[in-house]
This record gives structure tokens, sequence and C-alpha cells, in this order.
């Protein structure tokens, strides 16, 4: 299946870190485009295809100049933040430019789309804190990726931490719903030992519950975590809320930018969330990882399931290819 630019630049896609985009262009790569990153001269972040139109060099080799233009290195053409071209041994030329792309800016990430992209719908939750963002790079199709955040029953072989162990898999209870433009799944388990867990006030055999929601406009998925006391049935530990945006670089890259909130549950969770904020983020970072690099040797699978013996939790994997297809894609 094609994930092609001309087919997804209808929706915003996050591409890179505001903070580290400075005074050098930056390349960055949606859908098999290769896109450029600058600040114009009042720092204002511009976009636009990284190919010059005279002889294809890519313009992030190049400069930002005095007037906050972007130059090529090859033959000094250069263009501003509208796209209009400059070519300095045809000075009064206008036939020179290239279309530029919307940008915007949501929580410290930069957000590329073509000029019909639609606003992109809020993704945080107010009564969350925001804890930070993070992108972790797959070498792998866009559908082996989300494949693999459509089920959580890799969690006991690929995971460390994550929800349950081998021996907790055979309790764990599933539910899955759809309507029209996403699907809910929703697990609950026996929760294994996981680093420092004794800051949190979880306990091993509390439940785990793993919650999240998924839609292809553009493709994400929220996923809630919380855990529930085994005795008292309450929640302790509080809540952590990761959008998972997907990314489609080109045929076998796809990177995955998540953002972390949380919600304490009571003043331990509190503390807990306030002063961990780091280890919040790295923990679920190295998971992220983890499933990266397994997905990486999974990147030969093809789009079909024609074949494949699936199981009661991959329902979804059936589902969410339909609605890449129609809402995602847009085919009808």
């Amino acid at each position: 299946m094609e994930f092609g630019w001309s087919r997804i630049s209808r929706f915003f896609h996050p591409v890179h870190a505001e903070q580290d985009i400075r005074d050098k262009p930056v390349q960055v790569q949606v859908g098999g485009l290769k896109i450029v990153l600058f600040r114009s001269k009042d720092r204002q972040i511009v976009a636009m295809p990284d190919r010059c139109p005279h002889r294809f060099t890519p313009l992030s080799m190049g400069r930002v100049d005095e007037n906050g233009n972007i130059e090529c290195p090859y033959h000094g053409w250069s263009f501003d933040v509208q796209g209009q071209g400059y070519i300095p041994h045809q000075p009064t030329s206008r036939s020179c430019r290239i279309e530029t792309l919307k940008t915007m800016v949501r929580n410290g990430v930069v957000w590329v789309g073509g000029q019909q992209a639609e606003p992109l719908e809020e993704f945080a939750d107010p009564e969350y804190t925001f804890l930070g963002q993070f992108p972790v790079v797959f070498d792998c199709p866009l559908h082996v990726a989300l494949d693999n955040f459509s089920e959580d029953e890799h969690f006991p072989y690929v995971h460390q931490t994550f929800g349950w162990d081998r021996e907790g898999a055979k309790d764990v209870e599933y539910e899955f719903s759809q309507d029209e433009r996403s699907t809910l799944n929703y697990y609950r388990g026996p929760i294994r030992k996981f680093p420092l867990m004794f800051l949190t006030g979880v306990k091993a055999g509390d439940i785990s519950h793993n919650r999240f929601h998924t839609l292809f406009n553009p493709v994400r998925s929220t996923y809630e975590s919380w855990v529930t006391c085994q005795a008292r049935h309450v929640n302790i530990g509080g809540h952590i809320k990761t959008t998972i945006f997907f990314v489609p670089n080109a045929d076998n890259r796809t990177t995955l930018y998540s953002f972390v909130h949380s919600r304490a549950s009571d003043a331990k969770s509190a503390f807990f969330q306030k002063h961990m904020r780091r280890f919040i983020l790295r923990f679920i970072k190295k998971e992220f990882e983890a499933d990266g690099s397994f997905s990486s040797q999974l990147a030969h699978l093809p789009y079909a399931l024609n074949g494949a013996r699936l199981g009661k939790y991959d329902k979804p994997l059936v589902v969410h290819r339909r609605m890449l297809e129609r809402i995602y894609l847009g085919e009808p």
C-alpha cells in the first residue's frame, strides 16, 4: 500500500522538534517527499520541498541568507518565505518559484501539511499535565508499525516492563469496539513487576488497564494506562495518556511521535509524576524502542493479511486497514 505525500498531505504530520531548528536548514521526510525546514528573518518556520527547481539540488545543503531566504548551494538560486525564487544571473526573472507547505507548532514540535491541510483536532486533555514528547523511528512500513500498536498480545514477549508477564497473560480480559472513524481496545490483566514500582504504590498482581483509541485523520492512537488495586479496586499510581502519531517517511521507515500526559490519583502518584517526569518519559520511550527493534525485523510483511491465521486480539488489524484506506488515503 502506497502512503505517498499526494495522498496524505491533507493532514498535518509532526516532523521535528522546534527547538532544534536554528540557523541551518533541516531536512525531514513525509510520504516520500523530502522537505526542508528553515527559519525566516522573523524566526518563523518555513517548509517547502527540498529540491531546487533549477537542477534538483537539495536546498537543505544550502544556507539561510541575511534576508531570511534559503539559498541553493549549487548555483545560488534563493527562495523567500512565499516560495518566490531569485536567480542571481537573471535578477529580473520572476518565473522561478516553489510551492510552500503549511506549518504549525504544537507541544514543541513542528507539524507540516499541504496547502489544503485540515486543522488538527486537539488531542490534549485539559485534565492531564503534559510531560513531554519524543520520536522513535521504526525501520518498517506504516502498516507494520500500526499493527504492533493495535494489540497487546505481544506484551509478555517483546516488553520487559509493560503490562503482564507470560503467566499473567492467561488472565487478561479484552474488549473491542468501533465506530465509523475509530476503534477502541481495552485490555486488563495482572501487572508484572517493573523498576521503581515501590515508589508508585503499585504491587505485583494489581490490575493493569490499557485502553487505546485509534483514529486516522491523521493516523494516531491514544493509549490510556492505569492500575487498580486488586484488593480494594481503587485507582493507584495515576493515569498516563500517550498519544502516538504514525508518520510514514518512506516505504520502510515510519516515525512515531509520542506526546505523554499524566493525571495523578493521589498525593503519592502526584509526587511521583512531578519528580520522575524524565524517568517516565525514558521508561515509555525504551519500551517503544523495543517495539521498533522488533518491528524492523518484520519490515518485509505484506500489507494484505491473506493467509494469516488471526486470533481474537487481531480484529483491529483488519478494521484498521479499511480505515487507513477510506479515511487516511481517501479511497472510496
